[in-house]
């Protein structure tokens, strides 16, 4: 029923089957299905029985479930930092890393640390996010976040002021994001690239990649990603 979007009629189905596998006093199904529901709950935008799910998960999986009790520990700070609480996430991503490396599980331990390098961004602790992604970087098997976590490295470079490592992280992700042909990927690269040539004397070329970067936004529809394009052309 979630996979033809029926996100109404999935939440009742849940609940039932959540009744039938807690009846049987059977933790395993009753966790699987707590998540699944509390991954409909967090699509609804109903946050509070999000929460209350994923905790509920995270109980019967603790000291039992190693990959459970991570994924419920993850799905909770991405939760908290949706919400606008970083530091909550924080309490959250924090010992999912640990419990991933307790599982072995690296590809997920990677995708956390990812993710922590950018709520530690958002908190203004680039140093502390850099590691955490250059800890990633060779976890990560999707190349497509191998590619944005280049890009976000990128980023913190140009904060700090070195353009040449900034420009070249940002070229190695629109190089990858191409032959993959993620399209997102590739106009976030194409953005970057025009606001450090904006920002460094080039006007003409930034300019230009900018104009490439909003051609792709725009096929893909992202509004956001046209907005803040948009924004730097105006400066160009």
């Amino acid at each position: 029923q979630v996979s033809r979007g029926n996100l109404a009629a999935a939440v009742p189905a849940y609940e039932q089957a959540l009744e039938i596998y807690r009846s049987r006093h059977d933790p395993a199904g009753e966790g699987m299905i707590a998540s699944a529901l509390g991954d409909v709950y967090d699509q609804q935008g109903r946050a509070a029985e999000a929460l209350a799910s994923y905790e509920r998960v995270l109980e019967l999986g603790r000291g039992i479930n190693l990959n459970q009790e991570a994924e419920s520990l993850n799905k909770l700070g991405h939760l908290h930092q949706r919400l606008g609480q970083p530091h909550k996430a924080l309490e959250y991503f924090l010992p999912a890393l640990d419990k991933y490396g307790e599982a072995k599980n690296f590809v997920a331990q990677g995708l956390v640390l990812f993710h922590l390098g950018s709520l530690l961004d958002e908190l203004g602790e680039p140093d502390q996010d850099e590691e955490l992604l250059l800890r990633a970087l060779p976890l990560l098997r999707d190349p497509r976040d191998q590619a944005r976590t280049r890009l976000a490295l990128g980023q913190i470079a140009a904060e700090r002021g070195d353009t040449e490592k900034a420009s070249r992280l940002a070229q190695e992700a629109l190089t990858a994001s191409r032959q993959l042909e993620y399209r997102a990927g590739e106009a976030a690269a194409l953005r970057a690239l025009g606001f450090l040539h904006l920002d460094g004397g080039d006007p003409g070329k930034g300019k230009e990649e900018l104009e490439q970067a909003l051609r792709v936004f725009e096929q893909i529809d992202s509004l956001v990603g046209q907005a803040e394009t948009r924004r730097g052309l105006g400066q160009a």
